[in-house]
């Protein structure tokens, strides 16, 4: 009896060992001799699958150790409780499972040693970018390293330094004061994104994301924000960044905007005033005598009630004019397209257009008397 259970102790100790090496070579992308199978041809390809099969075959021998190590422990658990053993020969056995760890590691170590001295050392690779991605028109020379943060282009998001739970927070209060959730679906939707957020921090916690951008290469994006005698645009085609005197910047906007005609005052105001009377108008009146009141169907008609609400116009101001450069014109000298941005003048929002769309869609045509 006491022999059948040294064994078993003792299968448990170089179980454990062989587990712990096999999980070691994984870790470091390393593949003992016992795994491959015997080469037939030498090319890439078949390189590629045998390492493929070999790293399967130690899937496979990991999960049969593993089943191995739950019975030998099960086996050894039923037969102490049948019959159970004293303390001095059951330290006695732990003592024997620890000493086959040892030993099996130990050999283990050796052959880790070898697989990893053998291991071919490939170098880093270089971080590569678009060499003509970056088009510089100023006076100053950059770096190397200002050259390859510049060449991401503006279309490249860094990484988040830290996950935005408050932002997720109140963006989910902000849905339910909106949508006038009543208290048990506000209650399921609050449970829903903390069990949510919960999941996300425990995987964050596990594997922590990577931030794509260096401390050094905020240190440069920092300088060249700083540095005001050049300015950075898009080009007007392709992810291209194009650098440029400020004073060569302004002298090309100003030739652009030679045929514009100068007003003696600014006009927001007033157009602001008269967007939001008209929607006030619009909120208060109602249908003409001969036309009955339609049924409300939040799927095609505008409700009147939150009109004013969505799209009444606050803090407006005037449409500023910027420009790009036509980097794929060099023969004319790369001429400036002006733009003139408009997001923040009044009757100019991101809601309209999605409150407003399925009324678009239900209206085909409208009378000439309606105009």
């Amino acid at each position: 009896m006491n022999d059948g259970i040294w064994k078993y102790f003792k299968n448990i100790g170089e179980i454990k060992a062989r587990i712990y090496f096999i999980n070691k070579c994984k870790q470091f992308h390393l593949i003992p001799k016992g795994f491959h199978s015997k080469p037939v041809l030498r090319s890439m390809k078949s390189n590629h699958l045998e390492t493929r099969f070999a790293k399967i075959r130690m899937n496979e021998r990991l999960n049969q150790l593993h089943a191995k190590l739950f019975t030998a422990e099960l086996h050894v658990s039923t037969s102490l409780q049948s019959n159970p053993l004293p303390e001095d020969i059951m330290q006695d056995l732990h003592e024997t499972t620890f000493k086959a760890y040892n030993d099996t590691t130990m050999a283990h170590c050796r052959k880790f040693h070898d697989l990893l001295s053998s291991k071919p050392h490939r170098p880093p690779t270089p971080m590569r970018y678009k060499l003509d991605a970056v088009l510089n028109l100023s006076s100053k020379t950059f770096t190397r390293d200002e050259l390859r943060i510049l060449s991401l282009g503006f279309n490249f998001r860094p990484s988040l330094p830290a996950f935005p739970t408050q932002d997720y927070i109140l963006a989910t209060e902000a849905h339910i004061k909106s949508a006038n959730l009543s208290s048990e679906d506000s209650a399921l939707l609050r449970n829903a994104v903390v069990n949510e957020l919960e999941r996300i921090h425990k995987k964050l916690a596990y594997k922590p994301p990577r931030s794509n951008f260096l401390p050094r290469d905020w240190a440069l994006i920092k300088a060249l924000k700083a540095d005001d005698s050049i300015i950075i645009i898009p080009a007007d085609k392709g992810n291209k960044t194009i650098i440029l005197d400020k004073l060569d910047y302004l002298k090309k906007l100003e030739q652009r905007i030679l045929t514009h005609r100068k007003i003696d005052s600014d006009p927001t105001p007033q157009r602001e005033h008269k967007l939001n009377s008209t929607l006030k108008s619009i909120q208060h009146s109602s249908p003409p005598y001969y036309q009955k009141p339609s049924p409300p169907d939040p799927d095609l008609i505008l409700p009147r009630s939150c009109l004013i609400k969505r799209n009444k116009a606050t803090f407006s101001s005037s449409a500023w004019l910027h420009g790009i450069l036509k980097a794929h014109k060099p023969h004319e000298d790369f001429p400036l397209r002006e733009i003139s941005d408009s997001s923040n003048c009044p009757g100019h929002c991101q809601n309209p257009p999605s409150t407003i769309r399925p009324l678009h869609r239900a209206i085909k045509h409208i009378p000439q008397k309606w105009v």
